[in-house]
């Protein structure tokens, strides 16, 4: 029986490796990060699309770009979520703080309400009303009195 070769210590030279199969390692070496020979061993998982390692390898990508697309469908929930109490509590907001101080007054044709606006002129001839016929605070008329 003739002797075994020895395999050699050292890691072959990169021009004794087919071309095609140097590209994609090193391509594994940019994308990961990684050394030579770490990066040969992913090669060798990667090659073995059956074994046990290459398995997991899917299901573990498979899983983050699940849970990857499930946080931004719950991000998006949870911003539309924020989005739509926000404008719920401003409509609320808004209605109680209508009814509590708006100033309004009837239309003499149709009878609906018309809402007073600031500084309007119908603001302005409700003041000049108020003050011609000597309206004031409470407390004021009562030291006149």
């Amino acid at each position: 029986m003739a002797p075994r070769k020895r395999a050699p210590s050292t890691v072959p030279v990169l021009e004794e490796v087919p071309r095609a199969l140097r590209q994609a390692i090193v391509k594994l070496m940019a994308d990961k990060n990684l050394d030579w020979i770490p990066a040969c061993e992913e090669a060798a998982v990667l090659i073995e699309s059956n074994g046990k390692e290459f398995q997991s390898m899917v299901k573990r990508e498979a899983n983050s770009i699940y849970k990857s697309q499930f946080m931004s469908a719950m991000n998006e929930a949870r911003n539309s979520m924020r989005a739509e109490g926000w404008d719920r509590g401003y409509l609320d907001g808004l209605g109680a703080g209508k009814e509590k101080f708006e100033a309004w007054y009837y239309c003499s044709v149709c009878g609906e309400k018309i809402a007073i606006s600031q500084n309007s002129d119908s603001h302005k001839a409700v003041i000049e009303y108020m003050k011609e016929h000597g309206w004031g605070h409470k407390a004021c008329h009562e030291k006149n009195n």
